[in-house]
């Protein structure tokens, strides 16, 4: 957890940097009074939260309570359920990623069939 706030730490402190270096004085001062909302940092620590922190703790519990194998097949399926997610979003997904994503459902499904 110390690993992980110092390196989001450091990389908000960087991008800023190279951000706010690239833009003009008014485009400056517009996003420099973007960063000190304390929406946005929350949303930004909501999300390291969730993003990292509960990922991996959760990823973990799995390891543990699963054997290896079908862990990391599962864990290794995060794509799948991105898809999904496009649709909603109203991106293009084209009809050889759905494909893709039946298939590895199908391969899901004789992993666990099988076994």
């Amino acid at each position: 957890m110390l690993r992980l706030s110092a390196g989001v730490l450091i990389l908000i402190i960087w991008v800023s940097l190279d951000f706010l270096q690239k833009l003009g004085k008014e485009q400056r001062d517009r996003a420099t009074g973007y960063w000190q909302s304390s929406r946005v940092i929350l949303a930004i620590f909501f999300a390291a939260f969730c993003g990292t922190y509960l990922g991996i703790w959760l990823q973990q519990v799995a390891l543990k309570l699963t054997t290896a194998g079908v862990a990391s097949t599962l864990l290794q399926t995060s794509p799948v359920f991105i898809i999904p997610i496009a649709i909603w979003l109203g991106e293009k997904v084209t009809w050889r990623a759905i494909a893709g994503v039946i298939m590895a459902i199908a391969g899901i499904g004789m992993l666990f069939y099988l076994k």
